[in-house]
């Protein structure tokens, strides 16, 4: 059933609403703080410290890992299909999967062998999506992150944190000169996130700083961190295109942009 794999995306996004949900209750609860300090060491004047509660493990793993095991075995499930279309019994087929490779060798020497059934054009697609495409990027590419934290789901929880993440500050300020010293990341239960000085441009009137982060719920992406909600929102649409594209090649129907606007 080569639609099986559009299920799998239609759960995963389920998934992904349910997170949306849980999400917002965290945030209402009120479950961090954003003190400014002065620096106790006298490097710079202020230092600006979150404190945060731990995300519980229930719901939030499980949401995430339901999100995943469906958005990778959506991509099984149409090579599966797809194999089976090309001529593969059940029981060579279901050694099949898609490959996500980043590195092209290793893709030669254990990726081909997954897709040998699919044509020409399917197999193409599936080459020009792999990791070790985008080069010294590979680590950021959205099919590596779905590789990676869906072989570690397959051991152990995948447990989103709280960051202060670097895409996402708020700064507002009146007669002041700021220069501040970012360290973004994860601050559970607690971290310094900036030190800063500020001067007022005239010293004759009030100085006003507001510079405080924007703190999510977050998880890794290759070597950074980013919000869960972007990151997963980004994971499901390529991986809902990279489906789109490869169940509807056709020697007379080329790929391209093909993908549902619900996605």
């Amino acid at each position: 059933m080569i639609e099986g794999y559009r299920l799998k995306l239609d759960r995963a996004k389920h998934h992904l609403d349910d997170l949306k949900a849980e999400i917002g209750a965290w945030e209402h609860s009120e479950p961090y703080s954003i003190v400014h300090e002065p620096d106790p060491d006298g490097t710079d004047q202020f230092l600006i410290r979150v404190r945060a509660r731990p995300i519980p493990q229930y719901p939030f793993s499980l949401i995430v890992g339901d999100l995943i095991h469906n958005l990778r075995s959506s991509l099984d499930h149409l090579v599966h299909a797809l194999s089976i279309r090309g001529g593969a019994s059940q029981e060579v087929a279901h050694r099949t999967e898609f490959p996500i490779f980043k590195d092209h060798a290793e893709f030669k020497k254990r990726g081909r062998n997954k897709i040998m059934y699919l044509s020409e054009t399917e197999q193409a697609i599936v080459e020009s999506v792999q990791p070790y495409r985008t080069g010294d990027e590979w680590a950021f590419d959205h099919l590596w992150v779905l590789h990676s934290m869906s072989n570690i789901d397959k051991h152990r929880l995948l447990h989103p944190g709280v960051y202060a993440l670097d895409y996402a500050t708020q700064t507002r300020h009146e007669n002041a000169n700021v220069s501040v010293d970012w360290h973004f990341g994860s601050v559970e239960p607690e971290a310094v996130v900036a030190h800063y000085r500020a001067s007022p441009i005239d010293p004759n009137l009030d100085m006003e700083v507001n510079l405080n982060p924007v703190v999510e719920v977050g998880g890794d992406r290759g070597p950074d961190a980013t919000g869960a909600l972007r990151l997963f929102g980004l994971m499901l649409g390529h991986v809902a295109l990279v489906a789109s594209n490869l169940a509807h090649a056709t020697p007379d129907r080329p790929p391209g942009n093909d993908i549902d606007s619900k996605w």
